[in-house]
């Protein structure tokens, strides 16, 4: 069954769809904003910045989240697990708050972030570092590629929203830190199981193309 196959990507999704119509309804019925619904560098705790990464702010927010798990998130799971890849969403999620968190802490910028753009980011970041695989045959290559990428996207955006003069780019750090630490994890799972299989694949040297021996592994995983 499809559920089988991609049981996280289907729950993750499932579940930012449901957060955010329980937090309208509980707003529009009762007129009363879920605790610790978002990020505020100016009044923080554990549980606000684990919490928010699962609310959005509208729904364009959603609808842009949900389009790229939708088609990013099942190539993950298919490739690193139902289990890593729950781990990296969690993961770049709140590393992507946190990393906002410092950011504006260190500034004394009293701003505020919710949603699960650091994921976003990543899971379409990591497609396409793979896919750039293919002209760089080189990850730090690749990775700077795509940040350039993504960064140019977020700053044209928020040119266009706002202006270059305004705190809008605290978003731009959130998402891209969201990125960068789901790639850190990414890499570190994705070499765990290159060196668990790395006998079995004949692997000479650590000068290995992931992306050529990748579906062997998703083979000897399933095996």
């Amino acid at each position: 069954m499809l559920f089988d196959k991609y049981k996280i990507s289907i729950s993750i999704i499932f579940l930012l769809i449901l957060m955010y119509f329980i937090e309208l309804l509980t707003y529009v019925l009762f007129n009363v904003k879920l605790p610790f619904s978002n990020l505020n560098t100016s009044n923080a705790s554990l549980f606000s910045i684990i919490f928010p990464a699962f609310l959005h702010a509208n729904e364009f927010h959603l609808i842009r989240n949900v389009l790229i798990f939708v088609i990013c998130m099942p190539i993950i799971e298919r490739e690193m697990g139902s289990k890593k890849t729950l781990y990296l969403f969690i993961i770049s999620s709140i590393g992507g708050l946190f990393i906002y968190f410092i950011y504006g802490f260190l500034l004394g910028l009293d701003t505020y972030a919710r949603g699960s753009s650091g994921a976003s980011m990543f899971f379409v970041g990591i497609i396409l570092i793979n896919l750039s695989y293919l002209k760089f045959d080189s990850e730090i290559k690749s990775f700077t590629a795509i940040f350039l990428v993504l960064f140019t996207y977020e700053y044209l955006k928020i040119i266009i929203q706002t202006n270059i003069f305004s705190h809008g780019y605290t978003v731009l750090v959130a998402h891209l830190g969201g990125f960068t630490i789901g790639y850190i994890t990414y890499i570190l799972y994705r070499d765990y199981e290159i060196t668990k299989y790395k006998n079995i694949l004949n692997v000479k040297s650590n000068k290995y193309k992931p992306y050529r021996i990748i579906n062997k592994i998703i083979y000897l995983r399933n095996k």
